[in-house]
């Protein structure tokens, strides 16, 4: 089996049956000396796909890692495909239409933003992108789309739309905003899916995918499930909590990044069970565990 190139449907496949997107941002791929590297970057990368999960890097790290790195993840892609095993890497925090332009030149499977994705750059002078474009000129290449809102006018833009340039996915950003400080509980996220549900009818939103990334960690992923699965959506959670444990330790030695993933998915496991077990336990649970970071910030003068 061969790379053909960007394709949606495998895509889209791959997303769904993992259910979770790894999120690189910086600090995973920063060492103890402050150094973000491309060999951090690759060693990270072909751990996620040894991990079975979607690899998204992000235009927070800097632009000649990404060029560095970008070869030998094709490469790479190329030679799992021949292996025959399927394997997607994207690209996130795209804020402007040149970002994406760029992404789509670079070879991703899959690209993510954390808005709209076109900024405020010019279409022809004095007239700006529809924001839509986004979802167009990735799709005009097979590429997966998946831009960003935090609001019901967000969703009826994306999911109510007459000319078929639906995004793949609809990532929701900030969903730290929709977390409760106190209790943990994701009820005002649910709130924000509920009113935009149709199962029936001119427009259907069942089974499409949201997409919550910020404050998704083991500790709160079942909670976002629950509150996307209950609306009729399909999950798929954008998380950097797979690789937590190298935070500020970045190794080029993939096993290092392996035993991380492989921890948090043990640890998420479990949390999915206890939390299907007792719910409000488990609210008790996660109450307190917020409570306790927070105290530890503010003693830690953070």
């Amino acid at each position: 089996m061969e790379y053909q190139g960007p394709n949606r449907s495998i895509t889209d496949r791959i997303m769904r049956d993992a259910g979770i997107v790894t999120v690189m941002g910086r600090d995973q791929v920063t060492d103890i000396d402050g150094h973000i590297k491309s060999e951090y970057v690759t060693a990270a990368v072909k751990a996620i796909w040894d991990e079975g999960l979607p690899a998204e890097l992000t235009f927070r790290l800097p632009e000649s890692v990404l060029t560095a790195a970008m070869p030998e993840l094709i490469e790479e892609r190329a030679a799992r495909y021949r292996k025959g095993e399927e394997v997607i890497l994207g690209v996130g925090s795209i804020e402007c239409m040149s970002e994406l332009e760029k992404a789509l030149d670079m070879g991703f499977d899959f690209v993510v933003s954390p808005g709209n994705g076109v900024g405020g750059e010019y279409e022809s002078e004095g007239k700006y992108y529809d924001p839509i474009e986004f979802v167009k000129k990735a799709h005009a290449k097979n590429v997966y789309a998946a831009p960003a809102t935090e609001t019901h006018d967000g969703l009826g833009f994306y999911f109510f739309r007459d000319d078929g340039n639906e995004p793949d996915a609809l990532k929701i950003f900030n969903s730290a905003d929709f977390v409760n400080d106190i209790t943990g509980d994701v009820k005002k996220f649910a709130g924000i899916l509920a009113p935009s549900v149709r199962t029936q009818g001119r427009f259907i939103t069942e089974g499409r995918i949201i997409m919550p990334t910020g404050a998704v960690t083991r500790w709160s992923a079942p909670l976002f499930r629950e509150a996307i699965e209950k609306n009729k959506y399909s999950a798929v959670l954008g998380m950097s909590d797979p690789l937590s444990n190298m935070k500020g330790k970045a190794t080029a030695t993939i096993q290092d990044y392996v035993d991380s993933i492989k921890a948090f998915k043990a640890a998420l496991k479990r949390n999915q069970a206890a939390y299907e077990a007792d719910k409000s336990l488990y609210m008790n649970l996660h109450a307190k565990k917020i409570i306790e970071a927070a105290l530890q910030a503010r003693e830690s003068g953070e």
